[in-house]
């Protein structure tokens, strides 16, 4: 693997090493396999052996020594490619209808819902009679018969053929039951079903790896009676053994934990994901609701939950201590990057590419998963990280200096540049000079005339074209040093070999940039970006020639989803960023220069954890792919984008308590040359968001706003939600105006607006902006209507326009001076209509921008 020690010279080790403390990768390189299984040679017997479900779940039964084990069917033995068994109604009206069974005047939905309606009306006539609440399908099918164009008989012939041709062999219970065979254990299979035992027996007989008899199948329709109510004494009777001597196995904890108690057998509960992970389903279904998802859709009816059961159970055993980086790695994370990294692969593939460059630091990580998929399962593409970021890209793309590259360089960042900063960066202070004292310091924002002014003198002048332009040529010398020595070590022929940029995506406008410094330094290769998701703002960079897919959203499509789970994409940046600082450079010899790492401590051990458990969800899941049987089921998890789409919303915006508490004290890099680090729950956010209306809050710029909102101030949260996803409230916020005015040391005032909106909670934002070099005075005009309005909070955030440095200040008493007005118990200010309060702003020297927000209760 010379590739691979070519590219390690490139990031020494010794930079490298501690990016994960996984004992697993410490004496092997980032594109050696970690998984001791050859999934190409190997059988399912030999695969399974490294499940660790299957040797705990061994270890019982050699403690026991049963007799007999019994085995649960529907959702223990074999699983559905579905989240409920009655999402799979809509596919079986479907069947019915490609065999001419279904009435011409239904379609396959209204039979699914007439299936389930039909099933309840037949339990509630034996009930009725007096019986079991237990039925036979035929029994439901003749609650169905205005539905049904033929004989019922024939129907329910083909609903056991649905569910047979649906239904798949749970991969380590499979496994299981070959070794209990070959300890000469008899096995058994019990259920609460419709379905009678010749029907249960048409299910399993060709997918079990046993031979088995209708004899060996005890269903409740048949023996009128329950696990609940000891169906399982049935197979005691049968074999001839105490209830004692039987370990049963299912899901259920009430029918199959508790049923097995009952009589006195013992019982192992192998939990479905919804109960091994409660919580983050519930809120999973929930966000599908608000997004009109139905997880009956085709688009969702591809079995995620039995997938991560299968995983977490393979990867984690039937028994295992339970974390928040764990749990969030089997639940959420490692699902959504599997799937990606699947998909990558199979689109390379597809477009007959073979290298893969994956950028910034995330590529380390993404780089490493991608080679393990590729490895695995024998395919010929090499991922290798192109340690990159826009502090050495966005720097290369002046060769025209015209208004589009400096718009391009200027507001592609969260802090602003001042033209002194930008001649700083360009080594040409003096230059600064040439422009009035009250612009070199004034932040460069889209939108502003003073900005838009700056750009064009920018852009007009060859004297600053030329600085820029030997800056930006420096630039690409350092680059290519470094690009030279990637391509040397994959091997890349220049020009004409594709390559595919990987990365998490977003604007993909760092793409448009790298493709043209790469360009610039003599390599014209055809590229595209492949992108876990890509923004509405993707569509334009697409206009301009850069190709580009997204994974789970493309282009900001579907709408919705992308509102909502491209609302905090530092999460997912955080995760993946390896333990370094971001590349600001490179060295006489291409080598990587890394910034310090601001991250702290305990968010890089949990982020180390958390990485590690993505890394076992997918060895797992490629060692269940792996398995025959298991390939045929609809298990490719890259297939399931609708379903996944949700499980990244659900993180984004439905976070578990402990979540929220976590990952909001994390850390994330601003990069792009800037040393601002910013907590992902800052408290300057908590508080604002307390008082700002749904429409105020839904443009608020704070990384985690639904983490915030959730936590902070629930009952504001489903108005925020609906109003991200495009509902609108009409006449919920009331209009109350407000002026601030600024006083400076001359006398000069000015006057703004400061008007503000009262939510329906009773809370408002009043805020302004302004910059400033000079100490100013502040007075906040209150012009109703309300007859006087508390002033609670007033948030302060100061930028100092020199060095960026921001100061953010939450005063929770609030130093304001009104007339005839004292502060309450609580510390509040109450200004009546027509007042004003004089505010007090902290001292500071020099060009700053300051924002001065009012938080206001009308209570």
């Amino acid at each position: 693997m010379s590739l691979v020690k070519k590219r390690l010279r490139l990031v020494p080790l010794a930079s490298i090493e501690d990016i994960d403390a996984d004992p697993l990768h410490a004496s092997k390189t980032r594109l050696k396999s970690v998984v001791d299984v050859d999934l190409a040679g190997a059988d399912g017997a030999k695969m399974h052996e490294h499940l660790i479900a299957v040797q705990q779940l061994k270890e019982m039964i050699l403690r026991r020594r049963p007799r007999c084990v019994t085995f649960d069917v529907f959702d223990t033995l074999l699983w559905r490619p579905a989240r409920a068994p009655h999402h799979m109604f809509a596919g079986l009206g479907a069947a019915l209808q490609d065999e001419g069974l279904l009435s011409s005047r239904i379609d396959p939905a209204t039979f699914a819902e007439a299936r389930r309606a039909a099933e309840t009306r037949a339990r509630d006539r034996k009930v009725a009679r007096g019986e079991i609440w237990e039925v036979s399908l035929s029994e439901i099918y003749a609650e169905l018969q205005a539905c049904i164009d033929g004989a019922v008989e024939k129907a329910v012939a083909a609903e056991v053929e649905f569910e047979r041709a649906t239904t798949f062999l749970d991969p380590i219970l499979s496994n299981l039951i070959q070794w209990i065979d070959a300890q000469g254990i008899k096995t058994a299979y019990v259920s609460d079903t419709y379905y009678s035992a010749s029907q249960i027996f048409r299910l399993l007989h060709d997918k079990l790896p046993i031979q088995i008899a209708v004899r060996d199948i005890f269903v409740s329709s048949e023996k009128h009676v329950d696990k609940c109510r000891g169906l399982l004494a049935y197979v005691c009777n049968a074999y001839g053994c105490s209830t004692s001597s039987i370990m049963h196995f299912g899901d259920s904890h009430e029918a199959d934990h508790i049923g097995a108690e009952i009589v006195g057998a013992f019982p192992i509960h192998i939990r479905q994901f919804k109960d091994l992970d409660r919580e983050r389903v519930q809120l999973e279904d929930r966000l599908a609701t608000v997004l009109g998802r139905d997880w009956s859709d085709e688009g969702l009816r591809v079995g995620i939950d039995p997938l991560r059961r299968h995983v977490s159970l393979a990867a984690r055993g039937h028994i295992h201590s339970s974390s928040l980086a764990s749990d969030l790695a089997f639940s959420t994370v490692g699902p959504v990057l599997a799937g990606f990294v699947e998909w990558v692969v199979t689109r390379a593939v597809e477009l007959k590419i073979e290298k893969l460059f994956c950028l910034t630091r995330e590529g380390l990580f993404l780089s490493e998963l991608i080679n393990l998929y590729a490895e695995h399962t024998k395919t010929r593409v090499l991922a290798v990280p192109f340690l990159s970021s826009r502090a050495v890209t966005y720097p290369t793309l002046f060769h025209n200096c015209d208004r589009d590259e400096f718009r391009t360089f200027f507001f592609s960042r969260r802090t602003p540049l001042t033209l002194r900063g930008f001649f700083e960066r360009i080594e040409s202070p003096k230059l600064v000079s040439e422009f009035p004292t009250q612009l070199r310091d004034l932040p460069l924002r889209n939108g502003s005339d003073e900005t838009d002014a700056i750009i064009r003198t920018l852009s007009g002048s060859e004297k600053f074209h030329v600085p820029i332009r030997e800056w930006a040529r420096r630039q690409r010398t350092s680059l290519k040093r470094y690009v030279d020595a990637v391509a040397e070590a994959v091997e890349l022929q220049r020009d004409t070999e594709t390559v595919a940029f990987v990365d998490l995506g977003w604007t993909t406008k760092s793409q448009r940039v790298l493709e043209g410094a790469l360009k610039e330094i003599g390599y014209n290769n055809p590229t595209i970006g492949l992108y876990l998701a890509t923004d509405n703002n993707a569509k334009d960079e697409m206009a301009r020639g850069t190709l580009s897919q997204g994974f789970l959203v493309n282009c900001g499509l579907p709408r919705n989803d992308s509102n909502l789970i491209l609302r905090c994409k530092e999460i997912f940046e955080q995760v993946c960023s390896a333990d370094v600082g971001s590349v600001k450079g490179y060295g006489e010899q291409g080598q990587v220069l890394f910034a310090p790492n601001s991250v702290h401590a305990r968010q890089s051990r949990f982020l180390r954890n958390l990485r590690n458990g993505v890394r076992q969800f997918i060895k797992s899941y490629l060692v269940l792919r792996g398995d025959p049987q298991y390939r045929a089921a609809p298990t490719s998890i890259s297939e399931m984008q609708p379903a996944l789409r949700i499980l990244l919303g659900r993180l984004t915006v439905m976070p578990t308590d402990p979540e929220i508490e976590e990952l909001g004290a994390w850390d994330h890099e601003e990069n792009n040359g800037s040393d601002g680090v910013e907590r992902i729950c800052d408290p300057y956010f908590r508080e604002l968001v307390r008082y700002g209306t749904a429409d105020q809050l839904n443009h608020l710029p704070a990384y985690w706003l639904f983490g915030l909102m959730k936590h902070h101030r629930p009952a504001m949260f489903e108005s925020l939600l609906l109003k991200s996803i495009g509902y609108q409230a009409a006449g919920c916020e009331r209009f109350c105006a407000a002026r601030m005015y600024v006083t400076d040391s001359d006398g000069a005032v000015a006057d703004l607006p400061a008007d503000y909106f009262v939510s329906t909670d009773g809370r408002a934002l009043s805020s302004v902006s302004f910059f400033t070099t000079e100490p100013v005075k502040l007075e906040w005009g209150n012009y109703g209507p309300d007859p006087s309005v508390f002033i609670e909070r007033i948030l302060i955030s100061v930028r100092n326009c020199q060095n960026g440095n921001v100061k953010r200040k939450i005063h929770f008493r609030p130093k304001v001076t009104v007339p005839n007005s004292t502060p309450d118990v609580n510390g509040r200010i109450g200004i009546f209509q027509n007042d004003k309060a004089r505010l007090e702003l902290p001292a500071f020297k020099g060009p700053h921008e300051i924002s001065i927000i009012v938080c206001l209760s009308t209570h």
